[in-house]
């Protein structure tokens, strides 16, 4: 039996209440929780427990029942390494340390008595060291939340573990390292199962065609299918004149057939052809939009719109892309709401550039006032009658290398219609009205262009359809645990912001939920007993979680550029001396 002194003692030495020391005669309603109590103490006094050894009832033929075990400091032991001391590398950490706490079963109360308690150790210990051993280290919930989301907006380990660590007062407060980070990223939001990965990508575009019958995906697959994917992006320009995302493909390789099936499957899903289409310097591509859509302007360009997301799996690659997507759309709804707040001011008093204020966006209301700008230096140098409209030669001045440079434009103007077209053919390839225009315009006094050249495309007094369509991002990414977890810790901050400014508030919110905890922990230890014997009675089951899917093998791997690791010469030689 343990004396009461020597409970005292321990208790003054450790820190411990006497009630937290283990006890001979203790008992507990099931081996798990005698466990789980070992293990607490263990925190608490700064060593790590492990299970030595576990008796079975033999006479018990059809199922191995445990009647006692024993649990040691792991620590326990004598080692002695037959490894010289010059090329040892791994540490021994066996001290005979006695340390141990021994359970046996009561049969006939049913439950586990603690029978042998040895409390002293042959090693100190640390209670502040012991939340960075390995095996305590653990994340919490809210540090999960943050890791997911963070991964989610691209966010990386590092500074992931900092805004965590800043949060707590340092990094030696927090029950993990940063590996553990970067551990659980690769193993609970990164797929390494090529398999696992297709089917999970499938499951995704599945889950997105449930939130919206608008997502279209296609997929074509074929023997020769593969890692490593030439990845290729449809880019448009939105009424701000910035990129915005149309859609993606994963080609299998850049031939004019993988670009003629991707061309086929927009067509599909947008169900008109384009009017136009810029591309890289891509023979194939090329090949393909004149095969597919036959009379189109193609027109190419050395440097095109890129989204970088780098080498990834299938379905980090689509969650990547959605995160892009939204990023998009939520700029492009900021630049809406900057544009309903007012008018960027005219840089002169013409009733032309008052007609596009009123009518076109910010942005695009500034590149045309480039032009507007650049109209003082054009000047109207000779005109010719032909026939219904009038040929008028324009002179733009240009300073290049302190010299002035002239360049002469000829642009066709019908007094009548008051329509005009440049030979520079700025407003037909970028929809913007060209200083040498605007300047015919002064030179003939006209006070509004017509309706033709105020594109519908860059006003801000249309109404978008794309606005009505419901956006389709992904939310079902983390489980319902974190879900709730991120819900409760809402509505949380919405309480305690409220309640901070006075400290009798604060302590009102405190011991309240002091007293919240009290009474979930005392449930959760009347219902523990009810869910360990339901739990050990059922065997786990598994569930896909997600829509059945043809028996598609996952795609195989490419054979990245570079030297194997493991191959470069010497390798051998740096080991034999190691």
């Amino acid at each position: 039996m343990m004396s009461w002194e020597l409970r005292h003692e321990l208790s003054d030495h450790s820190g411990l209440r006497e009630e937290e020391i283990p006890v001979i005669g203790m008992s507990f309603d099931s081996l798990p929780l005698a466990q789980e109590f070992y293990t607490n103490y263990a925190k608490k006094l700064g060593f790590v427990t492990k299970v030595r050894n576990t008796n079975f009832d033999k006479t018990r033929k059809d199922a191995k029942i445990p009647i006692n075990q024993s649990l040691h400091c792991t620590r326990e032991g004598y080692r002695e390494s037959r490894v010289k001391a010059a090329t040892r590398s791994n540490r021994i950490t066996a001290t005979r340390c006695k340390a141990r706490m021994y359970v046996m079963l009561d049969r006939e109360k049913e439950c586990w008595v603690v029978s042998i308690v040895e409390l002293k150790h042959s090693h100190p210990c640390s209670a502040e060291k012991v939340i960075h051993y390995h095996e305590y280290r653990e994340l919490t919930m809210h540090a999960k939340c943050v890791i997911t989301d963070n991964d989610e907006a691209g966010i990386r380990p590092n500074k992931t573990y900092l805004a965590l660590a800043n949060e707590v007062g340092g990094s030696s407060n927090l029950s993990f390292s940063e590996k553990d980070v970067r551990n659980y990223i690769a193993s609970n939001l990164r797929c390494s199962d090529d398999n696992a990965d297709f089917n999970g990508m499938m499951n995704y575009f599945v889950r997105m065609k449930e939130i919206n019958p608008n997502f279209f995906y296609a997929i074509d697959v074929d023997d020769a299918n593969k890692h490593g994917l030439p990845f290729a992006s449809f880019v448009s320009v939105n009424h701000h004149g910035k990129s915005t995302l149309l859609g993606y493909a994963l080609l299998v390789s850049e031939e004019i057939l993988s670009f003629e099936l991707v061309f086929t499957q927009w067509v599909r899903c947008v169900g008109i052809v384009p009017k136009g289409i810029i591309i890289d310097q891509c023979k194939a591509m090329t090949g393909a939009i004149r095969k597919i859509f036959m009379r189109i302007d193609v027109s190419g360009c050395q440097y095109s719109s890129r989204v970088n997301f780098g080498p990834s799996g299938l379905v980090q690659f689509v969650h990547e892309y959605d995160n892009v997507l939204g990023n998009k759309e939520q700029k492009e709804l900021e630049d809406d709401v900057v544009d309903s707040k007012g008018v960027i001011p005219c840089i002169g008093s013409t009733c032309i550039e008052r007609q596009f204020q009123q009518e076109y966006t910010s942005n695009m209301f500034r590149t045309l006032q480039l032009e507007v700008r650049k109209k003082t230096d054009c000047v109207v140098r000779s005109t010719e009658q032909k026939g219904d409209t009038i040929s008028i030669k324009v002179d733009e001045q240009k300073v290049f290398w302190g010299k002035p440079v002239y360049h002469t434009f000829i642009v066709e103007f019908d007094p009548l219609s008051r329509k005009s077209r440049c030979e520079c053919n700025k407003f037909e390839s970028v929809g913007i009205l060209c200083c040498h225009i605007l300047a015919v315009c002064s030179y003939y006094r006209v006070d509004t262009v017509p309706s033709c050249y105020v594109l519908p495309r860059w006003s801000k007094n249309v109404i978008r359809k794309h606005t009505y369509i419901k956006s389709s991002h992904d939310v079902a990414r983390s489980n319902e645990t974190h879900n709730l977890f991120k819900h409760l810790c809402s509505e949380f901050y919405n309480v305690a912001q409220d309640f901070v400014a006075c400290d009798e508030e604060a302590a009102i919110l405190r011991a309240a939920l002091s007293d919240a905890k009290s009474r979930l922990t005392d449930y959760r230890a009347s219902m523990r007993s009810t869910t360990l014997d339901g739990t050990q009675n059922t065997m786990p089951t598994q569930s896909t979680g997600g829509v059945i899917l043809h028996d598609i093998q996952g795609p195989s791997r490419v054979k990245t550029k570079g030297q194997p690791k493991g191959k470069r010469l010497g390798a051998e030689l740096d080991k034999l001396i190691k």
